[in-house]
């Protein structure tokens, strides 16, 4: 999952501690001028999607919508694409998002899609009281504690495991359109398999070797029964690292192209809601600034949003904001709410200085023959050649605070002279090495200098063949030392369990609006993901669209029996 950035199937609760001394002060608005991602450099959405960038004067917005979803990653377009098939027909949704389209962490990441694995066990069952929220014991009998406890720790691994497969559904449902246009937008450069994660102490191979003995005990064989531990001699010649890399641990994983998976999300969520007669609509560049129940006398509309604008009123809003969340929801500031936390990473492309660093003739470029460079098909495995993705896995470190994977090769084609460009590595992580681990900092126009120098000596060390290693990494990226595409920083969610805040947004005594029951009316949020957005998220939204739905209908909202109750905004 993306332990950090980028998802590694561990986790790391403990080092979260920096949360409990954030300050109470709201996270501002995103930086209007941020640093460029190689995710948000190498794709724009089709005009096609009919996203809309207002010239901010009147009457460019409605002035009413049903649901308003604040934000366009991964948690706002996947609530578009459940409400699009769930809520009423006839109703109209629309996205507002503060600036360009899935420009926010989704835009940001590491790439990994990577559900959780029996690797995390122990960091899951860390914190029992958190797990065994909204869950009665019946007595104070430890050992059925535990098992109650170990009960919700397989929701979260349910959960994760379902995101992951429904998102892979949706990626193979929109690769099989014959469309031209969706034929070339479809393409999310998925790269299916596994995830290595790689240990560097005897204490890392000790303690993953005791999690997954105790993961086993507790009922989990079936987790336990995925992870492969890598032979020395494999992993010496499938990664040619050196030997600071003792071990490594084989997971189920895949990477992807993040915003582009996000904008085939949402053009399935177009189809969706044309068919039930749904206005769904997304404005760029349209930042909320404010949130107000005073004067409105529409009895179906319950909110006013202010926006440069106008003013857009409706009658439920969903925050998909993640670390940004407390801009609009100021209860949400501080260390029991959602701390904006940033993570850096960069693109590099690596030197294979142990073979021809230039580039080759390929067959000509088509779905099928890069399909075939993907999987390596009829090539050595232990022979790189130019223009070859030389990692077919995601990668992990660190207990998941480094992170890295090499992008499929189609993405750097060059359709003049066929050929096909050594693709980047994308690596991401060193936020422990940053005074204050970048907690409560939620400024992405920037990189932090002592992350960049770490990432670029870490690489060097690890794979001195791959990468720059005299002056361990000080000239990578320099003329002839390897070549940084991209470097940026995005702003992640974190909250003190490591859990989101999913359903019914909680009350501030400043808002208007208050419910009986501790909530706002009308308002919900699925934010604070610490790192696990890409395999939580899709489902989180789901959950949250199905309360909107449920009191739209006026029934009673059942929690699905894969969803952990402590993640439930309304149980802290």
């Amino acid at each position: 999952m993306i332990r950090e950035h980028g998802q590694a199937g561990c986790h790391h609760r403990s080092t979260t501690t920096g949360t409990q001394e954030s300050d109470c002060s709201p996270s501002p608005l995103p930086s209007e001028s941020p640093t460029s991602s190689y995710w948000t450099s190498t794709f724009e959405p089709p005009p096609s999607l009919g996203i809309v960038r207002p010239l901010h004067q009147i009457g460019e917005i409605p002035n009413k919508a049903d649901v308003v979803i604040i934000g366009s990653g991964v948690t706002g377009v996947s609530a578009a694409y459940h409400l699009s098939r769930r809520f009423p027909s006839g109703s109209s949704v629309a996205i507002l998002e503060a600036r360009d389209f899935c420009s926010g962490a989704t835009g940001r990441n590491g790439g990994h899609l990577t559900p959780l694995s029996a690797l995390a066990y122990h960091d899951l069952a860390s914190n029992p009281s958190h797990l065994l929220l909204g869950v009665e014991p019946q007595n104070e009998d430890t050992t059925r504690t535990k098992e109650m406890a170990d009960e919700v720790i397989r929701k979260i691994y349910s959960l994760e495991e379902r995101t992951s497969t429904l998102i892979l559904d949706l990626i193979h449902k929109g690769v099989g359109e014959n469309a031209l246009e969706a034929q070339k937008y479809n393409d999310v450069g998925l790269t299916p398999g596994y995830n290595w994660h790689l240990c560097t102490s005897a204490q890392e191979e000790a303690d993953f070797e005791r999690c997954l003995r105790d993961a086993k005990l507790a009922g989990f064989g079936d987790l336990t029964s995925r992870v492969r531990r890598v032979g020395i001699e494999e992993l010496k010649e499938t990664l040619h690292c050196s030997p600071r890399i003792r071990a490594a641990f084989e997971i189920p994983g895949a990477t992807v192209h993040p915003r582009k998976l996000v904008a085939l999300i949402y053009r399935l969520a177009l189809a969706q809601a044309k068919d039930r007669n749904i206005e769904l609509r997304l404005f760029t560049h349209c930042p909320a600034t404010g949130i107000s129940a005073a004067g409105i006398t529409d009895p179906n509309h319950r909110a006013r949003i202010n926006t440069p604008a106008g003013e857009i009123t409706c009658r439920y809003i969903l925050h998909a904001t993640n670390g940004y969340a407390s801009h609009l929801a100021g209860q949400l500031a501080g260390p029991e709410g959602v701390v904006p936390t940033r993570a850096q990473a960069m693109a590099i492309r690596p030197l294979h200085r142990y073979q021809n660093d230039s580039w080759i003739f390929v067959r000509p470029f088509t779905p099928e023959s890069t399909t075939s460079l993907k999987d390596g098909a009829g090539c050595d495995s232990s022979l790189y050649l130019e223009g070859m993705p030389r990692w077919q896995m995601g990668m992990s470190a660190n207990t998941g605070f480094e992170y890295l994977h090499q992008r499929p090769c189609g993405e750097y084609h060059d359709m003049e002279s066929d050929l096909i460009r050594t693709p980047p590595v994308i690596f991401g992580g060193g936020r422990e090495m940053a005074p204050g681990k970048e907690w409560n900092v939620a400024d992405d126009s920037v990189v932090n200098p002592l992350i960049s120098r770490f990432l670029l000596q870490w690489l060097a060390e690890k794979f001195p063949l791959d990468f720059e290693q005299e002056g361990k990494g000080e000239n990578l990226g320099a003329e002839g030392q390897g070549q940084i595409v991209d470097a940026w920083t995005g702003i992640m969610g974190f909250t003190k369990s490591k859990d989101p805040l999913v359903g019914p947004l909680p009350v501030d005594v400043a808002i208007d609006g208050k419910g009986q029951d501790g909530t706002v009316v009308g308002q919900y949020v699925s934010a604070g993901y610490s790192g696990h957005g890409m395999t939580r998220a899709f489902s989180c939204a789901e959950v949250v669209c199905d309360m909107m739905v449920a009191e739209e209908l006026g029934s009673k909202w059942e929690a699905p029996s894969w969803f952990p109750l402590c993640f439930l905004s309304t149980r802290r």
